[in-house]
């Protein structure tokens, strides 16, 4: 067996790893998602997945994924995928659907899940909008596993077009607009490439606009004595609110005090102050993540911080950095250092 760089490229940051084993080759499930809370049946889809079994799973009614073993049976391994999850209804593609006249039939708010089974496959949805009425379409595809690129077109009822959907860079394909007459509208969702496939899964949120905000941090890991503080700075992108937002930590303790954890009204970062507890001892590990919190018109607004920036940092290779791994922080503890200790040593006379 031979390996190397597609463009036999190489240097530190072109890592690998290697699996040998009985086990499928599974990418993805299917559908992608499921509703928190809910049971639904989810088969895999992949490279090499001849005689694994659907499986039926109950999503947890609080967490974003669902980590999924896969096994041929009899089988001495597993491979693993991630099923994506939602408090929004799930819905499925109807097929026949390639044409405005066979559109499925959906409701907003709600997630659909499909798949273009053949080369040139053309998914049709048909919704209502109200007068005024501002959507946003978000898709997943890539980061689920599936091997898609998902573009999407609005039409009217007519036939004309209103908007499409943003696929520059990391984005997997988002689409905005504001109907300015009540009525019934057609979402076109098709493969960029013209691609078709069993493997070839897309899943779409669709949801009224929501003024709030997304929070980012640059690091996943951070380090600290075990007498001593560490500091984050936290990064948000407002949607229509500008007022304050207050910070917390989830999975360390409550004696941890917080400092400068409040992004001020109208503010795009701060550097949140973390002081340690006496507890604390050197070498620890914690793992923990950063959530963001406020009051947006006449409901609370939560949100985690992702670690995104850093996964692409340490996977510069990878547009698309395992979700596994985003949100969550590393927290190490090292030796206090004492002031004598910390002195630089005499110059010898």
């Amino acid at each position: 067996m031979e390996i190397h760089d597609l463009a036999y490229q190489g240097g530190p940051k072109h890592r690998y790893r290697l699996r040998a084993g009985n086990f499928p080759l599974a990418s993805a499930p299917f559908p992608l998602g499921a509703r928190q809370g809910a049971r639904t049946k989810v088969q895999f889809i992949g490279r090499d997945v001849q005689g694994v079994r659907p499986v039926n799973v109950l999503a947890s009614p609080s967490s974003p994924r669902v980590p999924l073993s896969v096994r041929f049976p009899r089988g001495r391994g597993s491979g693993f995928v991630t099923l994506a999850t939602s408090r929004l209804p799930e819905l499925m593609e109807i097929e026949p659907n390639e044409t405005p006249e066979t559109a499925t039939k959906i409701f907003i708010p709600s997630v659909v899940n499909g798949r273009f089974t053949r080369p040139k496959d053309r998914d049709w949805f048909e919704f209502s909008a109200a007068k005024g009425q501002r959507l946003v379409f978000s898709g997943r595809t890539r980061s689920l596993g599936s091997p898609c690129d998902l573009f999407m077109r609005l039409f009217s009822a007519g036939g004309d077009p209103l908007s499409q959907a943003d696929i520059s860079g990391a984005n997997e394909g988002t689409l905005t607009n504001t109907f300015n007459e009540a009525g019934t509208y057609r979402l076109r969702v098709e493969e960029l490439n013209r691609q078709g496939g069993p493997d070839l899964a897309y899943r779409i949120t669709m949801e009224a606009f929501q003024p709030g905000f997304t929070l980012s941090v640059e690091t996943n890991r951070v380090e600290a004595a075990c007498d001593g503080s560490f500091e984050i700075k936290a990064t948000v992108t407002r949607r229509e609110y500008d007022g304050p937002i207050a910070l917390s930590i989830i999975g360390l303790g409550d004696d941890f005090v917080l400092e400068n954890n409040v992004i001020a009204e109208k503010k795009s970062e701060t550097a949140l102050q973390v002081k340690l507890p006496a507890r604390v001892v050197a070498g620890q590990l914690f793992r923990f993540t950063l959530a963001g919190k406020a009051r947006v018109g006449d409901e609370d607004f939560e949100t985690t911080a992702s670690t995104m920036p850093a996964l692409r940092k340490l996977f510069p290779l990878l547009r698309y950095p395992p979700v596994e791994l985003d949100s969550w922080i590393a927290l190490g503890i090292k030796a206090s250092i004492s002031k004598k200790e910390a002195q630089p040593p005499d110059k010898p006379k």
